[in-house]
């Protein structure tokens, strides 16, 4: 079986996931992070660098549970959306609450 070659946007994304997963891990260890989502240092390294832009689901859900980010966050950033706001909504007020319903759906 031949692999279809990644396009642009596809490795851009995966940059963009590589990027949101170095940045939530932060100060933790990669040896433990790695070993909570069951994938090698040597593969977060190569997801957070962008060296392997397309990790598969499993390891994505892996990720996503070692450092308690949310499955739809990774997925908003993978197709290029802007983040969530950071704040929560009781902390927008209601007027920003109430206008974001249905946000973001496509």
């Amino acid at each position: 079986m031949v692999r279809v070659p990644l396009t642009p946007e596809q490795i851009e994304a995966g940059r963009r996931l590589g990027a949101l997963f170095r940045e939530t891990r932060a100060g933790r260890d990669p040896a433990t992070v790695a070993h909570s989502a069951g994938i090698s240092p040597e593969t977060l390294r190569k997801i957070e660098m962008g060296r392997l832009p397309s990790p598969g689901f499993g390891t994505v859900v892996g990720l996503c549970a070692a450092l308690g980010l949310p499955l739809d966050t990774a997925a908003g950033v993978w197709l290029g959306a802007d983040p969530a706001p950071r704040t929560p909504p009781e902390a927008r007020g209601t007027a920003g609450a109430a206008g974001t319903a249905g946000a973001g759906v496509r």
